[in-house]
């Protein structure tokens, strides 16, 4: 059975541990978050950078997000 954990219980490194979570490169991963979207408006592009603003709050993911972006 799945087990769930809340993100403030557990960190990055821990699920590279332990469950072998890692960086995919390859453009072909989850094709269907890719194709056939819908163009973004300038109003979308506004929230995304406000919520990527958001995400550096967070220690657990700010250095991640420092790594890969």
């Amino acid at each position: 059975m799945a087990q769930t954990l809340a993100a403030e219980n557990i960190t990055l490194e821990q699920l590279i541990l332990l469950y072998g979570l890692e960086l995919v490169d390859s453009e072909e991963f989850f094709r269907e978050w890719q194709d056939d979207l819908p163009e973004l408006t300038n109003l979308r592009i506004a929230a995304i950078g406000s919520n990527k603003g958001r995400l550096h709050k967070f220690t657990k993911l700010s250095a991640f997000i420092r790594k890969y972006s």
